[in-house]
């Protein structure tokens, strides 16, 4: 029998999860408008994104919770978070921006499908037991499900093109997020949502840094419209700052394959508001999509961390 405690963390782990799933389902395109502008580059957007998500963080973290608080005082959590900047932002994000030059939208979009059962394999070396037929049988629907609301499985089969170097970087792309979602959880959970979520977007936006001024262009091209620095300030604060404070404020209140599932909504949360604000048509696939993923959600088993 659930307690009313458990109750209410196990709600505050949704919400604060839902608002991650939210501000990633609209990210894709407000990126789209600046990718398309050509106002700065994929690594640089990266940058610019990090930095300034990481910067809004460290300010409202001092104010919240003090100075104190937001700087670890253990010398080895350094390099955890440097390591967690690396593997969570610049390597995800950066093998996507080069997965993305060379594969379709919906090879792309199968970043969010690989996550869930990703974690589930990183998990089972140390688990002293078998996952349960429950949740194997709600990631597996809820795979089915995102591949419907993705486009990638209709009446005429997968609609996948011939697997390319980009798909590897895809999948590549949801390992590192994996990866920080289930190794990350001990430190997140340790130092707390705001002083890790703000260190994994400063150490992002500093790898980041280094890989444009090894490889990007010179100069650097930065926007020059107002309008396009209110996109990029969104997509500071949005869906990296809040985005990744919601997922890993959930990590005290969710196991790991709770929060990882999550992952599942996103297409069905952009799916959705491309219908309601660019008027992009949902399909009845698409529709009987996103009723799986609620059904595999339904599936899902009892708290297990």
């Amino acid at each position: 029998m659930t307690s009313s405690a458990e109750r209410r963390s196990l709600l505050r782990g949704y919400l604060w999860g839902a608002l991650a799933v939210f501000l990633w389902g609209v990210m894709f395109p407000v990126g789209t408008v600046l990718m398309q502008a050509g106002c700065t580059t994929p690594a640089g957007l990266g940058m610019l994104r990090y930095v300034l998500a990481g910067f809004f963080l460290l300010v409202v973290g001092c104010f919240l919770q003090g100075p104190r608080a937001m700087f670890p005082r253990r010398a080895a959590d350094w390099p955890l978070l440097a390591l967690a900047g690396l593997v969570g932002a610049t390597l995800m994000c950066g093998l996507l921006f080069l997965a993305q030059r060379t594969v379709s939208s919906v090879n792309a979009s199968l970043l969010e499908a690989y996550v869930p059962i990703l974690v589930l394999l990183l998990q089972l070396p140390a688990a002293r037991r078998w996952p349960s037929w429950r949740l194997m049988a709600s990631l597996l629907v809820g795979f089915l499900g995102t591949l419907l609301v993705l486009r990638a499985l209709t009446l005429h089969g997968l609609q996948l093109k011939a697997l390319t170097w980009g798909d590897l970087f895809i999948f590549l792309s949801g390992l590192c997020w994996a990866i920080y979602t289930a190794w990350g959880r001990p430190l997140a959970r340790r130092l707390g949502s705001i002083p890790f979520t703000t260190w994994t977007c400063l150490f992002g936006g500093v790898w980041f840094l280094l890989w444009n001024l090894l490889f990007g262009p010179k100069p650097f091209p930065l926007p020059t419209r107002l309008d396009h620095w209110g996109l990029v300030l969104f997509l500071a604060i949005g869906p990296a700052a809040l985005a990744y404070l919601g997922w890993n404020a959930a990590q005290r209140h969710l196991s790991v394959n709770h929060l990882a599932f999550l992952e599942y909504f996103p297409p069905a949360v952009a799916a959705l508001f491309g219908l309601l604000f660019l008027h992009e048509p949902v399909t009845l696939l698409q529709w009987l999509g996103i009723a799986i993923v609620i059904l595999s959600a339904r599936l899902q088993p009892p708290q297990d961390a």
